[in-house]
Order: C-alpha cells, then structure tokens, then sequence
C-alpha cells in the first residue's frame, strides 16, 4: 500500500544534499509518496510537535525531550562578502574579524544559538545588524550588492558577485538532522525515513 508523508525542510537546506537523502529514501521505501514543505527552524518544530508533518529535517543546537533526531551531516558556516572585500585577501576569516561590520541577518535563523552555545555570543553581537529578513535570494542580493556580509552554511547555493571564506577560531558548524518524535504514529515509515539518512 502507498504510504503518504508530510516532511518539513529548512529553508536553508541545499537542494543537492535533499535529494540526495530523497533518492536513498526512495530506494529504501520505494511506496513512500513525499509532501515537502519548506520554511525556518521555528515553523518546522512548532509543526512536528502539533503533528501537522511527520518528520522533519532541521537543525537546532537542542531539541526538546519528545524529538529525535538523527544526524545526516555536520557542515561548516561561511562568511560571506561582497567581491573586493578585505576578507578576499584572506584565506579564511577568524571570528574576531567580524566585529564592527555591516550585518544582513536571516529572520529565524539557528546559528546564534550555536554561537552562543559555543561560548562566543560576544563576537556576534559586535556586527551591526543592519538588515534582516527571512528571504535567502534577499539575503544574498543584500550583500552583493555590498550592503553587509551574512553568515551561511557551505553547502548554499551562491548569487553571483559573492564570495565566501571558512570561519575559523573558532569553526562553526550546523548539524542537519532528520528529526521525528517520540510516539507518533505512521511508526512504519516515519522511522525507515530515519533509519536511511544517507552518509554525508
């Protein structure tokens, strides 16, 4: 019989690294019909704890006792800037060198709790802010068009007149995970969903 799924997706998630999960899931439940919805960190918790989707793929430094997740892969963040950026010259960035600089944030974004969970909200909190939205291609026009640099994870797809550079001292990274939870019924297929996270 044909099973039907709702999967919430991060909006920050690439695109390659989601099919590649969804072809694995295929081969593993070749019945399992897929509905894929997309949004932030926050929209897709608050919905898998409601029980309006399945099983979710997110990234949250902790979850909440009644979630389980299963790490798919642990990815880098990069600084990204405008070309001609002082940052070009270098090849990675250190954290300490974001102090100071013009920001362009994403609404709802997970990695300041990483930072802080780090133990460096400080370094953080000295960019200005200056914009802040939830619309990645925004995001990223944003800084193109040098009106601030952002933080992003690697493995994004880049706009033109980008460029970007690891983090280091220290790194900061993301855990993707394919998240269900605890008790929930479809048991069946929610959990051949989790058990085929393909290896990173």
């Amino acid at each position: 019989g044909e099973t039907q799924l709702k999967m919430g997706v991060i909006s920050t998630m690439s695109a390659p690294r989601l099919v590649a999960y969804l072809k694995a899931l295929r081969n593993a439940a070749p019945d399992l019909d897929l509905e894929i919805w997309e949004s932030h960190c926050a929209d897709i918790g608050e919905a898998l704890n409601r029980g309006d989707i399945d099983i979710a793929i997110m990234t949250l430094p902790d979850y909440p006792d009644q979630f389980r997740p299963k790490p798919l892969y642990v990815e880098p963040y990069l600084v990204a800037f405008p070309t001609g950026h002082r940052y070009g010259e270098m090849n990675a960035v250190p954290l300490r060198e974001l102090e100071g600089e013009d920001y362009v944030k994403r609404m709802h974004c997970e990695f300041p709790s990483n930072f802080m969970k780090l133990g460096i909200a400080k370094p953080y909190q000295k960019v200005k802010v200056r914009y802040a939205t939830e619309r990645e291609d925004w995001v990223q026009t944003m800084v193109a068009a040098g009106l601030g640099m952002t933080l992003l994870p690697e493995h994004l797809a880049l706009i033109p007149g980008i460029e970007t550079r690891p983090i280091v001292e220290p790194e900061v990274t993301r855990t993707v995970s394919i998240v269900t939870k605890a008790g929930r019924r479809h048991s069946g297929p929610v959990h051949t969903c989790a058990l085929h996270s393909p290896a990173a």
